[in-house]
């Protein structure tokens, strides 16, 4: 595992899925890759959880694809909530 991902199980998977479902309804992996400047082949191995990304991606990836970053924020905490793990210490 990278040590800039933040997460990388079914919460990132829903989290990949997501992105990748907003993506197809708005580009072909090949317009998506010219737009954020890597491979078609790097694109489709974030979308198939064969390669891992950081947050600045991640984040980049939601303002182009027009996504609320709380949205997948929400994504990370249902997740969490029901393994009955708390993801912010006070």
């Amino acid at each position: 595992m990278s040590k800039w991902t933040m997460i990388y199980d079914e919460c990132y998977q829903e989290i990949i899925q997501e992105i990748k479902k907003t993506r197809e309804e708005r580009y072909t992996q090949r317009e998506f890759s010219k737009k954020l400047g890597m491979s078609q082949k790097t694109i489709s191995c974030y979308e198939n959880c064969r390669s891992e990304m950081n947050i600045k991606l991640l984040i980049e990836i939601c303002q182009i694809l027009d996504i609320n970053f709380m949205r997948i924020i929400e994504i990370f905490f249902k997740t969490y909530a029901k393994k009955g793990k708390t993801a912010i210490k006070k």
